[in-house]
């Protein structure tokens, strides 16, 4: 077995080499985008250790509470936004049945380095699900409301055509109620009645 430390001294590039492949190493994300990247991944293969890293000290504790909805999701990230010591991601999770979510991730600065500020980012995601129920109401709203301007002629076609048939049928159950219940005869009066 050779030794790292004989290969290191017999070639004057290894050390560089050497140096580099650990400085690679330890690297750890460093933009929002990263952080919230490598976050997300932490949550969505349920390490919530490595999630705690990811996020700031005040949030952490919220994460042994979450609900693991994006359990083996895989996340893109989109627009970033840095605004002094916070920052917005916006970040898309695929589940595995193909349906996607999108929203937003919030960073702050903590310690010089960028922290998943989780309370506020499950905050603004349950608010994107509402938004997305709602939106889901809207557009059956609309379906509906498509659906009867398209069967509105044949809803009014019908309605007139009820209308007449009542029309008939009120007709009928008059004359029917005349042969039934007659007028009472006239009273013949004597014009000369009354007379000098």
């Amino acid at each position: 077995m050779i030794k790292l430390a004989s290969l290191i001294g017999k070639s004057p590039a290894l050390p560089g080499l050497f140096f580099i492949l650990v400085l690679a190493s330890c690297q750890s994300p460093k933009t929002p985008d990263q952080v919230a990247l490598k976050f997300w991944q932490a949550m969505a293969a349920n390490d919530l250790t490595g999630a705690e890293h990811y996020t700031t000290s005040e949030s952490r504790p919220l994460l042994q509470s979450s609900e693991q909805k994006f359990q083996g999701a895989s996340f893109a990230i989109g627009q970033i936004v840095i605004d002094t010591d916070q920052a917005r991601v916006e970040t898309e999770a695929r589940q595995a049945n193909d349906k996607t979510t999108t929203f937003t991730t919030f960073l702050v600065k903590e310690e010089q380095q960028w922290r998943v500020d989780y309370r506020r980012t499950r905050y603004g995601l349950s608010e994107d699900i509402f938004n997305g129920l709602f939106d889901s109401l809207k557009n059956i709203g609309e379906n509906l409301n498509k659906q009867l301007e398209q069967q509105m002629p044949e809803i009014e076609k019908e309605m007139e055509s009820f209308g007449q048939e009542l029309k008939k049928q009120l007709d009928k159950l008059g004359e029917e109620l005349e042969k039934s219940f007659p007028p009472p005869p006239e009273k013949k009066t004597d014009p000369y009645q009354d007379s000098i």
